[in-house]
């Protein structure tokens, strides 16, 4: 071990004899001037204090308010009425979220998003009723142009996580509520 340090020693200092360095010391002073004064690289400016990451939170926060403007499968209750016609209607809670999405609509840019279920009759039907219940809420009659930027910013979209819907989730979280499953972060069983 110990002629192996002195041989890698030995080129060490071989090496700088034959380059011309000298060991420890650096000849080299970066760039200059006609002068012969030392010229130094611009520097990037640091962004201010905290720029990057507030531009991240500001992101992180219009997506969820974009989210707000979401109605759920488990929103909606469809029911078969007399000859057959299907009819559909908001739950309580989804009344009340349509409402809230009725208020903000016109400050936001968001869409109404109607999460996309197996049943694509069943979709467009929700889609009617929320568009017309919208248009009620703000007094939009029938042929006026607003309607149809209405009906333009209702649409159907499949689940936000693939695999899973509103009504899935929900039976997920009570199921990890009643122990089933996973610890859920209070320790093992």
């Amino acid at each position: 071990m110990l002629k192996f340090q002195k041989l890698g020693l030995s080129l060490v200092l071989m090496a700088a004899m034959v380059t011309g360095c000298q060991c420890g010391v650096s000849t080299y002073q970066g760039p200059r001037d006609a002068a012969g004064k030392p010229q130094t690289p611009p520097v990037d400016r640091p962004f201010p204090l905290g720029q990057v990451t507030d531009a991240h939170t500001d992101t992180q926060e219009t997506n969820a308010e974009a989210f707000k403007f979401i109605m759920y499968d488990m929103e909606f209750r469809e029911s078969v009425g007399k000859g057959g016609v299907m009819t559909t209607t908001l739950t309580p809670d989804g009344k009340k979220h349509l409402m809230q999405i009725a208020l903000r609509l016109p400050q936001v840019p968001f869409p109404v998003v109607i999460e996309e279920g197996e049943n694509r009759k069943v979709n467009e039907l929700r889609r009617t009723s929320v568009i017309g219940w919208i248009c009620a809420f703000h007094q939009i009659e029938p042929g006026d142009p607003r309607q149809d930027m209405v009906a333009g910013r209702v649409v159907i979209a499949p689940a936000i996580e693939d695999g899973f819907r509103a009504d899935e989730l929900v039976g997920a979280a009570s199921s990890s509520r009643l122990g089933g499953g996973h610890s859920g972060g209070r320790g093992g069983h």
